[in-house]
């Protein structure tokens, strides 16, 4: 069966699709990253680069794999694009050569946000994982300068499995047509359109705080043990609880206001900047006009 790769960047609906949408299409096989296939994955983003091996990457694969009759089979994992943030959001070109070199001739699909938007909501997951530092550190140290450089992983992608295999969607179709937008993931998979269920379009996953509600979280994290700060006063589990509290306070009308980031941030419009020339070829190569979605062009 061929193989499709989703390669979706952190905050574009990745869950919604792993959990709500390829599991609903008929003839099409999902292979769990984050389940059955959690020991292919580590191997994909954690083996040591001298103790990498496509063929046992394979082996790992097929010990698992169900021999289905499909149409095709997805793998899919936002840590494909990048590992999360306590790996510095680094090591892109790592996991799509890795995959490449499993499976040859697959075929990658790529889902963008503007940077803008991701860069926030980046910050506000990392916030909620557990992280302390300013909006202003986060930009200068725990994104690398490429992070947002989407047409060079484009041109990667392209050299890798060649430039028909490529397929890049927008995160910002979804949110304007997600009935349009599934229908065309059909389409490159060769599933029927309207063949998933109609009722997953509205459910969410994921669900975060409300931004004005980001400071209270950086000042409880600076106690609390977490993924990234393991040695803190009080233990991982009650952070789990400070969530599920904020959580509860984010439905209150007090708490919806703010942006919770400064978007005129002095870092952030210079990485904003270095993006414009990317996607202005970005653009072309999509046919899209990425102006309507807010990308810097």
């Amino acid at each position: 069966m061929p193989v499709y790769l989703h390669f979706g960047t952190h905050k574009t609906a990745s869950t919604f699709m792993q959990k709500r949408f390829f599991p609903s299409l008929p003839g099409v096989h999902y292979c769990n990253c984050r389940t059955e296939y959690r020991r292919f994955l580590n191997h994909i983003i954690n083996v040591e680069d001298f103790e990498f091996d496509s063929s046992k990457a394979l082996a790992e694969f097929n010990r698992v794999r169900e021999q289905d009759l499909g149409l095709c089979q997805v793998l899919s994992d936002e840590m494909f694009y990048a590992p999360l943030f306590y790996n510095g959001y680094c090591f892109r070109r790592r996991g799509c050569e890795r995959l490449s070199a499993v499976f040859p001739g697959a075929r990658a699909a790529i889902v963008f946000r503007n940077q803008g938007d991701l860069a926030r909501s980046m910050y506000l997951m990392f916030v909620r994982r557990g992280g302390s530092s300013s909006w202003e550190s986060f930009l200068q140290h725990n994104i690398p300068t490429g992070y947002f450089s989407y047409y060079a992983y484009v041109c990667k992608m392209s050299e890798l499995f060649g430039k028909d295999n490529v397929f890049v969607y927008f995160y910002e179709d979804f949110l304007r047509d997600p009935h349009d937008y599934l229908n065309r993931w059909c389409d490159m998979l060769g599933a029927p359109r309207d063949s998933w269920n109609e009722s997953i379009i509205g459910k969410r996953e994921n669900r975060g705080f409300a931004p004005s509600l980001i400071g209270l979280k950086r000042f409880t994290n600076r106690f609390i043990s977490s993924r990234n700060q393991a040695d803190l006063l009080f233990p991982r589990y009650f952070g789990e609880a400070v969530n599920r509290l904020l959580l509860a306070c984010s439905f209150s009308r007090l708490y919806r206001k703010g942006n919770g980031v400064d978007m005129n941030n002095i870092y952030l419009k210079r990485i904003l900047e270095d993006c414009r020339d990317g996607n202005r070829k970005l653009a072309e190569f999509s046919g899209i006009d990425l102006v309507k979605f807010n990308y810097p062009c």
